[in-house]
C-alpha cells in the first residue's frame, strides 16, 4: 500500500512539474511561438550544417551586425556555415523576448555558442536582437545585432565611478 500510494504521489509531482513547465512556456502567444520556433530551427541548422534551413530563413539582403563593429550578409553567413573549418557544437538561444508589430517581429534573446572557427575553439554567449519579417506566412531574418553578454549594472557603476574621477571641462568664470 505504501509502494503505491508512493508512486501516485511520484506520479502527481511529474504531472504538476509538467503542467507548471507548459504554463510558462505558454507565456507566449502563439505568434510569438512561432517566431521563436523559427529561432530555434535557424540556430539549430547551424550545428547542423542545414545550409537550406540557413537559406530559407535569412532573407537576400539579411545583415549581421557584431560587436566589434563589423558586418556580415548572408551570403557571408552562408559559407562560414558550409566551411569544413567551421563547427558548432552549440548554438542554444534562451530567455526570448519578443515584439510582434503587424508583419514585423523583433527578437532579443541569449544565444550560447560553442565550437571551432578555423581551427580555434570557441564557448561564447552573446545577446541579440533580430529583426524578422513575416513573407508568404513564414516568418525569415532580415537582420540581426550580436554582442557580448555585458551586465548593465555593473557597466552603469564603471562609467558612473568614470565620470566621477574625469575633471569638468566647464568654462569658468
Amino acid at each position: 500500500m505504501y509502494r503505491q500510494t508512493a508512486l501516485t504521489l511520484i506520479a502527481l509531482s511529474s504531472l504538476m512539474t509538467h503542467d507548471t513547465a507548459m504554463a510558462a512556456e505558454s507565456d507566449y502567444t502563439d505568434e510569438q511561438e512561432q517566431v521563436i520556433a523559427v529561432d530555434k530551427r535557424m540556430q539549430r541548422a547551424f550545428v547542423d550544417k542545414d545550409i537550406a534551413a540557413l537559406d530559407s530563413i535569412l532573407t537576400d539582403d539579411y545583415v549581421l551586425v557584431l560587436s566589434d563593429d563589423s558586418e556580415r550578409t548572408k551570403s557571408e553567413v552562408l559559407t562560414d556555415a558550409k566551411s569544413p573549418g567551421s563547427r558548432w557544437e552549440v548554438n542554444d538561444t534562451s530567455g526570448w523576448e519578443v515584439k510582434i508589430h503587424g508583419p514585423v517581429a523583433i527578437v532579443v534573446a541569449s544565444l550560447h555558442q560553442k565550437g571551432i572557427d578555423s581551427g580555434k575553439a570557441f564557448d561564447s554567449n552573446v545577446r541579440f536582437s533580430d529583426t524578422c519579417i513575416l513573407e508568404d506566412g513564414m516568418w525569415r531574418n532580415v537582420h540581426a545585432h550580436a554582442s557580448r553578454a555585458v551586465s548593465v549594472k555593473s557597466s552603469v557603476r564603471r562609467n558612473a565611478s568614470a565620470r566621477a574621477r574625469r575633471p569638468s571641462f566647464r568654462a569658468q568664470s
